[in-house]
């Protein structure tokens, strides 16, 4: 079974999904069996789904069907594939520094990418108001910018469709 695809425990027959975008968010500090981030994801048959985890699991400790809406796992289809070429050049795993906070999960297909604490840059400001972490990070900061602007396209249809569902603009 792929990365993407979700299938039902204990059934006989797997029913087969494919998860099209998921945005997770895992604080590093809390304490065991206390709320430890949520996730929002985006299935083929449109299924949005958001699980709540408890600190230092990995396994849901509950799980919704926020929504069923076709279109928009079409319209997260189509940006997937707008920038299917350029996420295919950006690491798994983004080093921008952070050495606490939450990490932050971004699913765009069969693209997984963890970084801490993403924030938009622009990288010419950063070049003139501090130049050491500029050098040290430059080609992070323009890549966790183009996570940015998948994500956050994302998050508009996502938030179009299903005005209720919190999804953070970082």
């Amino acid at each position: 079974m792929s990365l993407n695809t979700v299938s039902p425990p204990g059934g006989t027959t797997p029913r087969r999904r494919t998860r099209l975008f998921e945005y997770r968010i895992r604080p590093s500090f809390g304490c065991a069996g206390e709320p430890g981030g949520y996730s929002i994801s985006v299935y083929s048959k449109g299924e949005v789904i958001r699980r709540e985890y408890l600190f230092g699991s990995d396994h849901p400790n509950s799980e919704a069907t926020v929504a069923v809406m076709p279109e928009l796992a079409e319209a997260v289809q189509a940006i997937i594939m707008r920038y299917s070429e350029t996420l295919k050049t950006i690491p798994s795993t983004l080093d921008n520094g952070s050495c606490d906070g939450s990490q932050i999960v971004f699913v765009f297909g069969r693209k997984t990418i963890c970084t801490w604490n993403p924030v938009r840059l622009d990288p010419s400001a950063l070049r003139r108001n501090d130049p050491e972490y500029y050098e040290c990070y430059k080609d992070v900061v323009e890549q966790e910018n183009i996570v940015l602007d998948v994500y956050e396209a994302i998050a508009r249809e996502i938030k179009k469709y299903v005005p209720d569902i919190p999804m953070e603009f970082i």
